[in-house]
């Protein structure tokens, strides 16, 4: 009913994203110099646009040709690494089934009957806003989205706003929060270690010079008596 062109137009886009990205990486294998002029006049035009909202120069000049060049690169990595690629996209399909098998014990925790059919809806389309969301890892956004989606497919309201609050507790929130305390742990935002070089200078010079011969050194003592 009315959660139609909703999905059709957060379909389109995801579509668009997934289209350009992977015509990008054709056009950077085979012709570089045309995915730079296209990047170019993308370019222009959101520098025109923010030319038109007062703020000039959103885009510098060498944007379109430094891009390109990370699309060939990555093209070609594509290429050569096609074992690495291989294990990576299985990786990444393995992840996605841990997210959908969460989802279901979400649903059986809060004691609703849930198809292969509703998990995959309910997971692709929080995917799908979670990659058009124009907020970092879509907050806000895939939260009201997924609420919406779980409404359309018949779930009452607040269980819709309680699933979706705590599927993304188990997928964003936990692991953030869990990263955060372990960067914090391993100190990995701390600034890096002077070289050993500079230590070994500020242990001298703090250390003092070396051990000198004194200028004020007694005279040896002749055994002549003469």
């Amino acid at each position: 009913g009315g959660l139609a062109p909703l999905d059709l137009l957060a379909a389109c886009l995801f579509v668009g994203v997934i289209a350009f990205f992977w015509l990008a990486l054709w056009l950077g294998r085979v012709r570089e110099d045309l995915l730079a002029a296209g990047l170019g006049w993308v370019g222009s035009g959101v520098d025109r646009i923010g030319r038109s909202l007062g703020r000039p120069g959103l885009v510098d000049a060498g944007w379109a040709e430094r891009n390109a060049a990370q699309f060939a690169q990555a093209s070609a990595a594509f290429t050569e690494r096609r074992q690495s690629v291989l294990k990576a996209a299985g990786v990444s399909f393995l992840l996605h089934a841990l997210n959908v098998v969460g989802l279901f014990t979400i649903f059986q925790m809060l004691g609703l009957a849930a198809g292969l059919d509703i998990l995959v809806a309910t997971f692709g389309l929080s995917a799908m806003f979670y990659v058009i969301s124009p907020t970092p890892q879509g907050v806000g956004s895939v939260e009201g989205a997924t609420a919406i989606v779980l409404e359309g497919l018949g779930i009452p309201g607040s269980l819709a706003i309680a699933i979706t609050l705590l599927y993304r507790a188990m997928t964003i929130w936990i692991p953030v929060a869990i990263g955060f305390v372990a960067a914090e742990r391993l100190a990995l935002f701390t600034p890096t270690r002077p070289a050993l070089d500079e230590r070994s200078a500020g242990f001298d010079q703090a250390k003092g010079p070396g051990p000198r011969a004194s200028a004020a050194a007694p005279a040896k003592v002749s055994d002549d008596p003469t």
